[in-house]
């Protein structure tokens, strides 16, 4: 979380992809953490900030070995995840916007099938908290629309929202 809270000031140095304009209509569609990570080394940097919590996802699905689907989920995931990173959003934008709607996807599938294997403690938080990941994939998809009926229009009149 800290790296991508710190991309804006990474662009300042030069680190991350910065604004030609004035900041923050850095481009048609506003800042994201995509727009940030659209260089060789933010996006190796978003790979290395990742290695440790995808690690983690897989001793999850260790624990569960007797479940096919968390293992296929999180292979998926992690595809497209990887596509994500390989696929900038100034380059190749329909190829990237694929990659982030399928790995949120997947992710959120990947979480639904461990679920069932949480403990009865916490599973209620849990649950609430795949809830809100629906909620803010579901955010993402409405403002991926918008964008596809108007590319300006994000840009223009928020462009922190994305």
């Amino acid at each position: 979380i800290a790296y991508l809270w710190s991309l804006p000031l990474l662009s300042l140095i030069g680190f991350a992809r910065g604004c030609k304009n004035k900041f923050p209509n850095c481009g048609v569609g506003g800042v994201s953490v995509s727009y940030f990570i659209d260089n060789p080394q933010a996006t190796g940097a978003m790979a290395a900030v990742f290695y440790y919590p995808c690690l983690h996802l897989w001793l999850n699905a260790q624990e569960v070995a007797s479940s096919p689907w968390a293992f296929r989920t999180l292979v998926l995931f992690q595809m497209f995840f990887g596509m994500f990173l390989c696929n900038p959003t100034v380059e190749r934008p329909v190829l990237h916007g694929i990659a982030v709607l399928m790995f949120s996807l997947t992710g959120l599938v990947h979480y639904a099938v461990m679920l069932r294997y949480c403990s009865q403690t916490r599973r209620h938080h849990w649950e609430r908290l795949l809830y809100v990941s629906l909620v803010c994939v579901l955010a993402v998809l409405f403002l991926m629309l918008v964008m596809a009926l108007d590319r300006t229009v994000l840009g223009n009149r928020c462009p922190l929202l994305f």
